[in-house]
């Protein structure tokens, strides 16, 4: 290979654990000995520096992204909080560009980077004599400015089979959704709840939990338990939409519109030239109206990460407007009745659907919170890895969150580490929590608003900012029941007094 004198700066992400840091630094020195500017936390951070501040400068200014997947890294919040801001950074051209390398990662990895990534070429790194050969790869993609060559293989984003009776258990990496035949889903009321109300005559679910609670696991097993019972599912995640869609209404509703009729391989003969008398959302109204004329079972309407629309409020209001509408129009027209709608959403709804007369988050519909794990949950989840715990023990520290019950248990497992290790470093650098923590931080550090109330519950127990309250509530952060806001666990409270104060 030869040397390239270049200003081309590449960002490396990556998980901070072995073995993945050390192949890390290896990729970083052999494209610094191109002459490329390599940027990799480890290496690149010194102690005492603020490495939030100069994360983001980095992720802003740089030009490729060499994007490490590994077991550990398509878990790491931090992993994918950069590869999301790169996203937001990339233009027409997808540029800066992501040159994802999965480090003997199999395709069948169920992970949440998976449909951010399903249309990207990715490399296989299998042995370290993969390294110069991909180093290389790397350096030509960069000079011919563009992504890696077509794979041939795909991410699998199909639901899984049903469990084999009998077949032996695997250890499940924690984050993510939870698979359909995982022997670590448990179950909860919530669940019970959610599927008697799919099978009513009017449904309106809205499922409303913090990240990391098992909504999309939830909804994957709604969907199979309709499709089970022969119904129309149509689902859509939120997050896959761009920017350009979820700021404009009228594409919003035509493109959904058009979805729907296509999944269904359903034709809909409206005559275009008289639609675009009408409004936007009544247009929407009018083609779902034909849809559910030419069907003969119900339609399950799905949509995941709803809150991501949160984030444009006029269209927001809009479109929650029309759902709430439909809603209610299946409560006097047999037609409409055929058309269930389930809603999953993390974001307290008041910071984004402004009119609550229009919000289908208002007094429609069942409103299903996710709570954490009780006791008894936390001592299935333990027997089911095989471990013992003090039950009592754990909810104080994590207060019951469900992904870092299964961190917490799969590290034991996984790792061969005791609560008490796990306990002594969960504030050091050495923490399993740490990326967890990382993006709260995130959160905090970027609204002096929310930094000021977590100050105030630190000092007196106190949160007299209602937003500031909502919006801590809903990341997961407090919980504030009878007006009397707290940190939701130990682990969050210690964290914070050790930042802030």
């Amino acid at each position: 290979m030869g040397t390239h004198y270049s200003t081309v700066k590449i960002f490396i992400s990556t998980s901070h654990r072995e073995p993945d840091i050390s192949l890390a630094k290896e990729f970083a020195q052999n494209l610094e000995d191109l002459g490329y500017i390599v940027f990799l936390a480890k290496n690149s951070i010194f102690v005492g520096e603020d490495w939030q501040h100069r994360l983001n400068i980095e992720l802003d200014s740089c030009d490729y992204m060499l994007l490490l997947l590994s077991e550990n890294s398509v878990t790491s919040e931090m992993v994918y909080y950069e590869v999301k801001r790169i996203q937001e950074r990339q233009n027409s051209l997808n540029r800066p560009l992501i040159l994802p390398v999965r480090i003997n990662l199999p395709y069948d990895v169920n992970y949440d980077l998976a449909k951010q990534l399903e249309k990207i070429h990715q490399l296989d790194w299998e042995r370290e004599e993969d390294t110069p050969l991909i180093t290389e790869k790397i350096s030509n993609s960069i000079s011919q400015n563009s992504s890696f060559g077509v794979s041939k293989k795909k991410i699998p984003l199909s639901y899984t089979n049903m469990p084999v009776p009998n077949a032996p258990l695997i250890l499940e990496q924690p984050s993510g959704t939870v698979a359909l035949d995982s022997h670590y889903y448990i179950e909860r009321d919530s669940d019970k709840e959610c599927y008697q109300n799919l099978h009513s005559r009017h449904t309106l679910i809205r499922i409303k939990a913090p990240r990391q609670y098992g909504k999309t696991s939830l909804l994957a097993r709604l969907i199979l338990d309709a499709k089970e019972s022969e119904y129309y599912v149509v689902s859509f995640n939120f997050q896959e939409f761009d920017k350009s869609l979820l700021t404009n209404l009228e594409k919003l509703l035509n493109s959904i519109c058009k979805i729907v009729a296509y999944k269904l391989n359903i034709q809909v003969s409206l005559n275009e030239m008289i639609l675009q008398m009408f409004t936007p959302k009544m247009r929407a109204g009018m083609y779902m109206e034909e849809i559910l004329s030419k069907i003969n079972q119900p339609l399950v309407f799905v949509i995941d990460e709803a809150d991501r629309l949160f984030e444009y409020q006029d269209v927001s209001n809009e479109f929650f407007g029309l759902i709430r509408a439909w809603s209610e129009k299946a409560k006097s027209n047999l037609l409409w009745e055929r058309l269930k709608i389930v809603l999953s959403h993390s974001t307290e709804p008041l910071l984004g659907v402004t009119d609550l007369n229009q919000s289908p988050f208002h007094n429609v519909g069942l409103e299903v919170k996710l709570k954490p794990f009780n006791k008894d949950e936390i001592k299935e989840l333990s027997i089911r890895h095989g471990i013992e715990l003090a039950e009592d023990e754990l909810l104080k520290l994590i207060g019951g969150h469900p992904y870092l019950s299964r961190l917490i248990m799969f590290t034991m497992v996984n790792e061969q580490q005791s609560f008490d290790s796990i306990l002594k470093n969960a504030y050091s650098q050495e923490s399993i929590f740490l990326d967890h923590i990382k993006r709260y931080i995130w959160i905090i550090n970027g609204n002096q608003r929310l930094k000021n109330a977590i100050k105030e519950l630190l000092k007196n127990n106190n949160c007299t900012d209602d937003y500031s309250c909502y919006t801590l509530e809903a990341t997961g952060l407090i919980r504030n029941q009878l007006n009397k806001p707290k940190f939701s666990c130990e682990l969050y409270r210690n964290f914070f007094s050790r930042l802030i104060l």
